[in-house]
């Protein structure tokens, strides 16, 4: 009698062995890493819960709002959805914002159907194995089966939707190759992040390692001697009448390094210019000098958690400061950049987590970022009514070489040509009657936003444009100075001044 019992037993544990590696999404043993072509994003499973006879995976928590104004809590689900299921027979169910189930059938055959989705209103949408094939990725060979979704009326026919255009890819030993952050599938709105529906590639795995990593401190802080950087930093206050402007040349060429790893000692020969205007009088300084630059990697021990985990800190007072960590790919570069997101709090009992100064997007201060292999900080303050920025201009690091360099000849002579001027959208014609065209760099075709203020910092408009260059009307906007401000990602590119007559 005991021994069909054994082997009953033995085809259990062969059962969920096989379920295991045989096209999972999720790998619990491993961090996943997935990037849209500008944010990478991780799967860790934070813990695992049993329900009968189904495993329950739980991505680490992340910061949400909780339907109050201003109001935002740690635990909010991640950007794969609440949470995964793994049911007995191979079914990965995703749970979305509305805790909707998205279920993922990971042992249908070729051309198998499935309804993936239902919503409320009675459509639904179709899910087919549109094909299984080997394919490489991260240098690692493997079957991969591609899943196409298909949107259908409640009367079983076709409908026109964006998730028609999306599809997932599912390996059979390394879980998904490509998905969707699920969190909003498939046409749902993250009003924390601003976030819908589209597709990540995978990017890195953590088992084996390979490809893109969690980016560290000892990564981000990794200059060598013979390694060069050049700089642009500008403040400016167009009410003030004041501007600086410093463009600066690195090149290192010592490094110490102490006992105990935490201390990086720099000298770098530094050769730059700065120019001060204020009240009309410019004043210009030229540096070709050698200075000493100093990190401190006890400091940055943020960098280290994985993209949009929090990190909580607690005072003597009683007060919780929360922060996070969110990892881009540096425009044209292999290298990576981290930003830290700060400016949170709360205070007992911790029901309800702040921002010390309101924004409608990415909760908290991201305004700083460093730059991996070269450190930082750089910035990006763009406020009303002038701009506070450092912006890395040009590399030579580690083999690599990108940006436009600046030339130090120039620089000691005053004849760099980047100056304040250059730095101003081109409007024409200015002042403007009943419309005029702003022109902008934007070879890519990226998205950009322009916003126009006025002299009390109220937005009087916005335009929206993929093109390198939009044409704004005067519409209802009142004759007067008018400052143009234009954006990518939220982040400040460049200004300029408008006059309406």
């Amino acid at each position: 009698m005991k021994k069909p019992v054994l082997i009953s037993v033995l085809f259990l544990i062969l059962s969920i062995s096989a379920f295991s590696q045989n096209y999972q999404c999720i790998n619990n043993n491993s961090v996943h890493y997935f990037t849209d072509g500008e944010n990478v994003k991780a799967i860790q499973i934070d813990s695992v819960v049993t329900d009968g006879n189904n495993n329950i995976y739980y991505n680490y928590p992340t910061l949400a709002e909780t339907g109050e104004f201003d109001c935002f809590t740690k635990n909010g689900p991640s950007w794969i959805g609440r949470k995964m299921m793994v049911k007995p027979d191979g079914d990965n169910v995703f749970y979305n914002l509305d805790s909707l189930s998205i279920t993922i059938r990971t042992q249908a055959g070729e051309g198998e159907q499935w309804i993936i989705f239902e919503f409320y209103t009675g459509y639904y949408i179709l899910a087919t194995v549109d094909e299984i094939t080997s394919m490489e990725f991260l240098g690692i060979t493997d079957m991969v089966k591609k899943i196409t979704f298909q949107a259908m009326g409640s009367n079983g026919t076709p409908v026109v939707h964006p998730i028609n255009d999306m599809y997932i890819l599912l390996s059979e030993n390394h879980g998904l190759v490509r998905t969707l952050n699920f969190k909003v599938f498939p046409d749902l709105v993250d009003e924390t992040w601003e976030e819908g529906c589209h597709e990540f590639d995978l990017c890195g795995l953590g088992n084996p390692s390979t490809g893109t990593q969690n980016l560290t401190k000892e990564q981000i802080f990794n200059l060598e001697v013979g390694d060069e950087y050049h700089t642009e930093k500008v403040n400016s206050d167009w009410v003030a009448g004041t501007y600086q402007q410093e463009l600066m040349i690195y090149n290192i060429i010592d490094k110490q390094v102490s006992a105990n790893g935490d201390t990086l000692k720099y000298q770098a020969s530094r050769c730059g210019r700065k120019e001060a205007i204020e009240n009309g009088a410019t004043e210009i300084s030229h540096y070709n000098d050698t200075i000493g630059i100093v990190y401190v990697l006890q400091m940055y021990e943020h960098f280290d958690t994985i993209p949009e985990k929090m990190i909580v800190d607690e005072f003597e007072t009683g007060t919780r400061a929360y922060s996070y960590n969110t990892q881009e790919y540096l425009a044209n570069s292999e290298k990576m950049l981290k930003r830290k997101w700060d400016g949170l709090y709360s205070d007992p009992p911790y029901d309800c987590i702040y921002q010390i100064i309101f924004k409608s997007k990415n909760p908290g201060y991201g305004d700083v970022y460093f730059v991996e292999g070269i450190g930082g900080p750089f910035w990006d303050y763009g406020y009303f009514p002038g701009n506070d920025f450092r912006h890395l201009l040009y590399f030579n690091v580690d083999g690599e070489e990108w940006g436009d360099p600046l030339n130090c000849d120039s620089l000691l002579l005053g004849i760099q040509n980047n100056t304040a001027d250059q730095q101003q959208l081109k409007i024409l014609p200015n002042p403007m009657t009943g419309r005029s065209i702003v022109e902008f760099d934007n070879p890519n075709q990226q998205s950009f936003t322009l916003y126009i203020y006025d002299i009390y910092g109220k937005k009087a408009g916005e335009w929206k444009t993929r093109g390198n260059q939009t044409q704004i009307k005067k519409g209802n906007i009142a004759p007067g100075i008018y400052v143009l401000m234009l954006y990518k990602s939220n982040q400040f590119v460049q200004s300029g001044k408008l006059i309406i007559d």
